[in-house]
């Protein structure tokens, strides 16, 4: 098979090493073509054609009409293949970080080229500022890494036969490497992002017992979440609280992992959900916040996920019910219209009703303002951690690993066997195979696709609000 790969840039990063993996994959099989908006800042072993076109729009020095940047791809795949190429593989479509992405894979159509759209993010799950007014391409293929992607697309009018489950490959580490001794901590190996929630990492160290460091490996790099983590930094010193950050930037992964009573992780939004997986080759047990969407794609393959909470309730008058109410609708009312859409102004007052009447909220759809005012409540009143684990029998887990050494030898030769590259690339066969030769007729409605992704009822300020102190 000849594959044609699209993406914005090959820069290191996620999609980045997907990509690499499937040219890996490709290799059994057939032959790769990479298509980029700028050079790669390190060598491939695949050929590699940059088309400035389809870069972001905030490098782009010139300005490109999408037909010919469209031109320019079938270009290269004609100089390398004379008789074109099998499939386009296209990375990450619907982020509009090239507003004119769309109309280029529009005129690719044209070329009666079989098209395949992978998704990694989707701008209607929390990112407004890359989302597309224009409509999706019809009749393509679509691809996704998780299973909560995958029912989505369904949803919104994709047929099963047209969207492909493709769970990301796995590197299987044989813990063989030489790596310091560390002193034993609880580690969350992230780079430290809103989303990772790493206000309800400190939160749970304070259930810890003998004291052990909570340590968080990366810092990170948008000067949005740079904002959010500064403050966080402050408010550890502040309340001397047992927290030790960038310690990837100093210790090396796998010193860092073998160094770990157990791995947390506290994340309320996850694209393929690598922390479920990496620990248990080290023979750690992973424990904290489950994802339905991301663990249920996992336990499906018979990955035992055990003792993991759903939601971290907190008392509604620990924050300030009339505050949060306030900042909450505001914080909905900007998100839609951002969005260029309708509020649902009934459900929303549901949502808040529901909220009112059970009297507590999850941590995780606080933003960092109210996130602290529970951290300051627990810290000055003892009696409060009993209220939180009264409310949160799960708390319990946070001073001893969950797992038994049986299950976390099962987990590690699941993940071994299930998401080894070999795998991988029978599948990424299989599905080619399948995107060549079946036509499929399919349409994605974006607002019920927007609407599966802005659920009033698990609105989170943390996901949707912006960072305020």
């Amino acid at each position: 098979m000849k594959i044609a790969y699209v993406h914005y840039h090959l820069k290191p990063g996620g999609v980045t090493t997907v990509v690499k993996n499937q040219c890996d994959a490709l290799r059994e099989f057939g032959d790769a073509l990479l298509l980029s908006g700028e050079f790669p800042l390190e060598d491939w072993q695949d050929e590699v054609s940059c088309i400035p076109g389809i870069a972001y729009d905030s490098i782009q020095k010139d300005s490109f009409l999408p037909e010919e940047t469209s031109e320019s791809i079938l270009e290269a795949i004609h100089s390398k293949w004379a008789a074109g190429c099998d499939l386009i593989h296209i990375h990450n479509p619907t982020l509009a970080k090239n507003r004119s992405f769309l109309k280029v894979i529009h005129h690719l159509q044209k070329s009666k080229i079989p098209i395949l759209l992978q998704v990694h993010d989707f701008a209607e799950d929390g990112r407004p500022n890359a989302f597309f007014t224009d409509p999706y391409p019809e009749n393509c293929h679509w691809c996704v890494i998780n299973q909560r992607d995958y029912k989505a697309l369904i949803q919104a009018g994709g047929h099963k036969n047209g969207v492909h489950y493709l769970p990301n490959a796995v590197a299987i580490n044989d813990n063989s490497a030489q790596s310091k001794q560390l002193d034993e901590c609880i580690l969350y190996p992230i780079r430290a992002i809103r989303r990772k929630n790493i206000g309800e990492a400190f939160l749970l160290s304070l259930f810890l017992e003998n004291d052990l460091p909570v340590r968080l490996t990366l810092p990170p790099n948008s000067p949005v979440d740079k904002e959010s983590y500064s403050s966080w930094q402050r408010f550890v010193s502040d309340h001397h609280l047992n927290i030790e950050f960038e310690a990837g930037l100093v210790h090396d992964f796998s010193s860092l992992m073998n160094s770990a009573k157990w791995i947390l992780s506290c994340s309320i939004m996850e694209g393929f959900g690598f922390s479920f997986l990496e620990s248990w080759q080290y023979g750690k047990s992973v424990w904290g916040r489950y994802l339905e969407g991301i663990c249920s794609g996992f336990e499906q393959t018979g990955i035992i996920l055990p003792g993991f909470y759903r939601s971290l309730d907190i008392p509604l008058h620990w924050i300030g019910e009339q505050e949060f109410f306030a900042v909450r609708h505001k914080t909905m009312m900007d998100v839609f219209k951002a969005y260029g859409i309708r509020p649902n102004q009934e459900l929303i007052h549901r949502s808040a009703l529901k909220i009112k009447d059970q009297g507590t909220i999850d941590f995780g759809l606080l933003n960092e303002h109210f996130q602290k005012k529970v951290l300051k409540e627990v810290l000055n009143n003892k009696p409060s951690q009993s209220v939180l684990l009264e409310l949160n029998p799960s708390l319990n887990s946070a001073s001893k690993p969950v797992a038994k050494e049986s299950q976390v030898k099962s987990n590690a030769r699941l993940i071994a066997s299930e998401f080894n590259l070999k795998n991988y690339s029978g599948l990424l066969k299989k599905i080619y195979h399948h995107v060549i030769t079946k036509k499929v007729c399919q349409k994605i409605d974006k607002s019920i696709l927007l609407n599966g992704f802005l659920n009033p009822q698990s609105f989170s300020l943390l996901k949707w609000g912006r960072y305020v102190e």
